[in-house]
């Protein structure tokens, strides 16, 4: 996974005065009220480290979270092309990608005559990182792709 953002949100909890039971849809009685004040919010890069960090405070705190996410969303798709094409001395390449028998990603054999584009070897790396997985059949390398979404894990969003 390549990028995830790990977030939380606070609120504050004022009583509700005057309400009633409602005894026609569960008997229960909201005594009060969650009020979104805060967020906080920490984007991971595939390596692990902090890419970014993002505090707000403020009754508006859902929209701007929402804001940032976007924000983050775009840079992350840039952030994900920027080893799109790999950066490998050609003789290393190519070395590599004659001394290849199999592919990185299905496990068969290359083909000799490699009639077809689709059958051609081709080296497998990640694009964020530009670390080289392997060789791999150029259709096995297309069919292998990252997410393209940003994951967003929040803490304790659950209700008991």
């Amino acid at each position: 996974m390549p990028f995830v953002v790990y977030a939380d949100l606070e609120a504050v909890n004022p009583a509700v005065r005057g309400a009633e039971t409602n005894y026609a849809a569960s008997g229960s009685r909201t005594v009060e009220k969650q009020l979104p004040c805060s967020c906080g919010m920490t984007l991971l890069g595939a390596d692990g480290n902090i890419v970014d960090t993002y505090i707000y405070h403020g009754i508006d705190c859902i929209q701007k979270l929402l804001d940032k996410l976007r924000i983050w969303t775009k840079a992350c798709r840039c952030l994900k092309q920027m080893y799109r094409v790999l950066r490998m001395k050609p003789k290393e390449k190519h070395r590599m990608l004659v001394n290849a028998a199999h592919c990185c990603i299905c496990g068969s054999e290359f083909s000799k005559d490699q009639q077809s584009v689709s059958d051609q070897p081709v080296v497998h790396h990640c694009h964020v990182t530009g670390k080289v997985y392997g060789v791999a059949h150029s259709q096995c390398n297309a069919k292998v792709r990252t997410q393209a979404f940003l994951p967003v894990v929040f803490h304790n969003l659950s209700r008991v």
